[in-house]
């Protein structure tokens, strides 16, 4: 049955084997003309402008559509633009109906998952790819196994271990369906988790001559559990253990949060599985925010994941689009120490890094000197593990972002001039924000760029509910007048009748402030219109208030 999975590659012009050497890989797509709609060329996986061949209507002698056999596979899983197959052998075969002439063709086997739909990968699973072989006679339920494959329908097999060979066997429908390969990937970790599961399923993928193959996946707790013997900890009982050092409201209230944006346990676990106790001066430095980020685009769910992973990140966006409201709320989230510098363009080294200090001490009556190092904000998040967060790094000098570059790649170290070198604690992470095409800023070097995650903040259609979560105490229709005001300015934006500059977030915040004691009309000029620095736009803005309110 396995022989239809195997096509034949013809180029009546030259040997196979001369043109394409066994294994070579190559990639079949489909080539339509007007006599042949349904032709298939093959070309070089290395070259894939080469043509080599077209896929021919039999193999050997026998009246087989193996072309289209091929085709309907193609066609069915959307891979008509091409898929990768192997030449795995080479014959004579008589070409044309009635004559004796032959010509040497390769014969091509389609590699593994190129037409298999598979089942998506949850998070912390680990999948075994694992090849079955064996004869029939021994295995005789492995010939139903293929032929479900080669009917695009699947079979699903039990892995077993068998403890008088220490061999995995594949069972389907009662009965053997082969044994897997010692020499599969991953075949020692499978081993070790068989052996102790005993059985566990595996759905099966697209055969290769006479195999097929077992794709086993394992959840997380089990790969734990085989490794170290030791049975996970649960959410809960990860809180309990945290909350010797930590409030269990707060925890509670972190579970919460991060639930509410789509977050999965297995991903709040990993957040709560970085804390550590701080000691009291550091832990001052952690955020407790009235309001946590609003999040309307999923920027929460995203930050979790890449930070989780490791990454460094760059938030993107306009004014007032919540960049340092989402960095306070990662610090809370992770409890970690947050660290704070506004660049500009005359930040240097020094103020990240810090410098030499002169102290001066008296020891028995005799003034002694010597000379000191004043840390800053990057040598002492790196030390303590905190986050760093560089607000609108793209005004600072490029050049002086340089030194970001050690630390945040592989090396995780950074040489201090006086100091020594230092090396980034486990929980140190930075976070770059940046406003983009404002007066005063410019671009990263590509270098700086590549090393944190952009994240882009879409901009605000509406402010009603960040101000809603950062102004509690505004009235709702305080809130919606605050509302269209902005509404107003963005449309003067995108008409070019005002510039982005004037749009100010913290505007719209600090007149909701202080309404109830100099009413809308002032609050909203003197914190909005008065912001803005040409007399023209401002008295646009002032104009358009006016209209709004009154």
């Amino acid at each position: 049955m396995a022989k239809t999975q195997q096509f034949t590659l013809v180029n009546v012009s030259g040997k196979m084997s001369t043109i394409a050497p066994l294994n070579t890989e190559v990639v079949v797509k489909l080539v339509a003309t007007e006599h042949d709609p349904k032709a298939l060329r093959a070309f070089l996986a290395s070259d894939d402008s080469n043509n080599i061949g077209f896929i021919g209507d039999s193999k050997k002698a026998e009246n087989s559509d193996v072309k289209g056999v091929l085709y309907d596979l193609m066609n069915k899983h959307d891979k008509l633009d091409g898929i990768r197959m192997m030449v795995v052998g080479f014959e004579n075969i008589v070409v044309m109906e009635g004559s004796t002439n032959t010509v040497e063709v390769a014969i091509l086997e389609v590699l593994p998952g190129e037409l298999t739909i598979e089942e998506p990968v949850l998070e912390g699973e680990t999948v075994f790819e694992l090849k079955v072989k064996g004869s029939n006679i021994a295995n005789p339920k492995k010939s139903a196994v293929v032929q479900a494959l080669l009917d695009n329908s699947p079979a699903e097999v039990t892995l077993k271990f068998d403890e008088s060979t220490s061999e995995v066997l594949a069972i389907y429908d009662g009965g053997r369906a082969g044994v897997v390969d010692s020499e599969s990937p991953g075949y020692d970790e499978a081993l070790k988790v068989l052996a102790h599961m005993k059985e566990m399923p595996a759905s099966t993928k697209m055969p290769l001559q006479s195999t097929y193959i077992a794709r086993m996946k394992v959840d997380e707790e089990t790969i734990v559990f085989v490794k170290t013997g030791k049975r996970p900890l649960t959410l809960s009982e990860l809180k309990e253990e945290k909350s010797s050092f930590i409030p269990m409201e707060r925890l509670d209230r972190i579970e919460k949060y991060l639930e509410a944006r789509g977050l999965s346990k297995k991903q709040i676990m990993k957040v709560m599985q970085t804390y550590k106790e701080y000691p009291a001066e550091i832990q001052a430095r952690i955020p407790e925010p009235t309001v946590q980020f609003a999040d309307s685009f999923g920027g929460v769910k995203k930050t979790v994941v890449y930070l989780n992973k490791g990454k460094h990140l760059r938030l993107i966006g306009e004014k007032g689009t919540g960049k340092n409201l989402l960095t306070t709320t990662l610090a809370w989230i992770y409890q970690r120490p947050l660290y704070e510098l506004s660049m500009n363009a005359q930040t240097d080294k020094l103020d990240l890094l810090g410098s030499n200090t002169i102290e001066s001490t008296v020891v028995e009556g005799k003034e002694v000197t010597k000379i000191g190092f004043r840390k800053e904000a990057l040598v002492e998040a790196l030390e303590v593990g905190g986050f760093l967060n560089l607000d609108e790094v793209n005004t600072a000098d490029p050049a002086v972002l340089v030194l970001l570059h050690s630390i945040v790649d592989d090396r995780g170290s950074i040489e201090v001039p006086s100091y020594g070198r230092v090396q980034a604690d486990d929980n140190f992470g930075i976070i770059l924000t940046m406003n983009v095409d404002y007066v005063g800023t410019t671009q990263l070097n590509e270098a700086t760029r590549d090393r944190f995650t952009p994240i882009l903040f879409p901009n605000n259609e509406s402010i009603a509910n960040l101000l809603k979560a950062r102004v509690p105490s505004a009235k709702a229709e305080d809130i919606k007048l605050a509302d269209r005001i902005y509404k107003d300015m963005m449309k003067l934006v995108q008409n070019n009748n005002l510039d982005m500059d004037c749009i100010t977030i913290r505007g719209f915040i600090d007149a909701l402030e202080v309404i109830e004691d100099l009413g809308i009309e002032e609050a909203m000029i003197d914190s909005v219109a008065n912001r803005i620095e040409d007399k023209e736009y401002r008295l646009t803005v002032t104009q358009l208030i006016d209209k709004v309110v009154g």
